[in-house]
């Protein structure tokens, strides 16, 4: 710790991409407030294979989104979780034109908590960031489509 105190003396810089970090007086490095400490990485990678070296790098990357050294960007996310919200506000349940039956509601509603519990979640990667945002546009396209448009 005394290298990073040397440094701030000697006029270095310290940068920080979306978050905050902090010294703490008895040594203690907080990154947003959470203590940062040494996370076990694999081993080395013995890969032989294109695809085996992808999985050894998907592995470490979990490790980094599980320790919250790396975050994923939920933006996307929570952004169709809001969309889908709005749609389903202004969706009236019934079987005249213009509805949506009971169960294409209760579908999406389900979806929505789904991304919802993903996007509330810790240490979540960026792939299933990804992916629960796909899957709920897809829920999201199968319930505008099961708009009711004819009586009967």
């Amino acid at each position: 710790m005394s290298n990073v105190k040397n440094y701030s003396i000697q006029g270095g810089e310290k940068w920080v991409v979306e978050g905050e970090l902090e010294l703490t007086r008895n040594g203690r490095l907080l990154f947003n407030g959470q203590e940062l400490r040494p996370v076990k990485g694999p081993a080395d990678s013995g890969a032989g294979t294109i695809a085996e070296l992808k999985a050894d790098f998907n592995a470490l990357l979990e490790k980094l989104y599980g320790a919250g050294i790396v975050v994923a960007d939920k933006t996307a996310l929570e952004e169709a979780i809001l969309s889908a919200l709005e749609l389903l506000d202004g969706a009236a349940v019934g079987e005249e034109p213009g509805q949506y039956p009971e169960v294409a509601y209760n579908t999406l509603l389900a979806a929505i908590e789904t991304a919802q519990g993903v996007a509330d979640g810790k240490g979540i990667t960026q792939s299933q960031a990804n992916t629960a945002t796909e899957v709920l546009g897809v829920a999201k396209a199968t319930f505008e489509e099961a708009v009711i448009v004819s009586a009967g």
